[in-house]
């Protein structure tokens, strides 16, 4: 089992230190409900969440010019 596993609860309610800059945590979760009345998505930017599209396997956002590594599906 997993040392880093909380529940949501208990990672709302968590103490964090302002010392460590990253954590990593399991939550595990049930889903009950899956909305699918909106059918559209598209891949964006994290950092100014504009729409971006792979060239050759990589993301790269044109307005911002990073690569993104994990874009987000919005």
């Amino acid at each position: 089992m997993f040392l880093n596993m909380m529940s949501i609860k208990e990672l709302l309610e968590a103490n964090w230190s302002s010392q460590v800059k990253d954590y990593i945590i399991t939550v595990q979760g049930k889903i009950r409900e899956i909305d699918s009345s909106f059918r559209w998505y598209y891949v964006s930017c994290k950092t100014c969440i504009k729409k971006v599209m792979p060239t050759y396997g990589i993301y790269m956002c044109g307005t911002c010019k990073k690569e993104c590594d994990y874009p987000l599906v919005m």
